[in-house]
């Protein structure tokens, strides 16, 4: 084991949540690596690329796993607080002026999540930035779909600019593509296993090795 750092990101799959263990664990020792995880349940790409950036910026990183997740996740400011909104979600009780983030979030939802206009640019906007700032640091990365791909039908300039080798099966989403070869491994909240867990470890352990020769 060497002193070498696995930044991870994402959701509740790349957090692993409902399983003993997320795959970033197996995957940083199958790379020699420590592991930092960052993944939050419920966290959107916004917060995916706030996050990383910020952690970066402050800690020695040597490589950065991403798992981008759905597109309508957003966050927002509300009493100086990170909030993080998704469909149909409802405020927590114990947050003051609960009433008000609730309208924002009944707003967001009616108005914000349209897939094929609005979440589709800020998705691409969040990786391309990420990319160009990990570039730019001179940090190795592998960024895949944990939940909601691409679809094949739909293009866009923006493309040819993310989907490299770097990019892992743009047009697939791993956690979903594993459910169906997998099912009996999963919650009824669609979160895989152990066994699940280590079999993308594996997974994106060889894809890893292809990417950075």
């Amino acid at each position: 084991m060497t002193n070498k750092v696995l930044l991870a990101n994402g959701c509740s799959h790349v957090a692993g949540s409902e399983s003993s263990i997320s795959f970033v664990q197996p995957l940083a020792e199958k790379l020699g690596m420590k592991s930092v995880n960052l993944a939050m349940p419920g966290g959107g790409n916004d917060r995916i690329l706030r996050t990383t950036i910020n952690y970066c910026l402050n800690n020695p990183v040597d490589f950065v796993v991403i798992g981008w997740t759905t597109y309508e996740r957003q966050e927002v400011i509300f009493n100086e607080e990170w909030h993080h909104f998704g469909l149909g979600r409802q405020v927590p009780d114990n947050i003051n002026n609960k009433e008000q983030l609730q309208k924002l979030f009944d707003f967001m939802s009616l108005y914000c999540c349209n897939w094929n206009t609005l979440g589709l640019e800020r998705t691409l906007i969040n990786q391309l930035a990420l990319k160009s700032f990990l570039e730019n640091k001179g940090i190795d990365y592998l960024f895949f779909n944990a939940w909601n791909k691409f679809y094949e039908d739909v293009q866009h300039p923006a493309f040819n600019e993310l989907f490299n080798d770097k990019y892992y099966k743009p047009f697939n989403a791993i956690f979903e593509d594993y459910e169906e070869l997998m099912p009996d491994h999963y919650s009824e909240l669609h979160h895989g296993n152990e066994q699940v867990h280590n079999s993308i470890a594996e997974e994106l352990y060889e894809q890893a090795i292809r990417s950075r020769k």
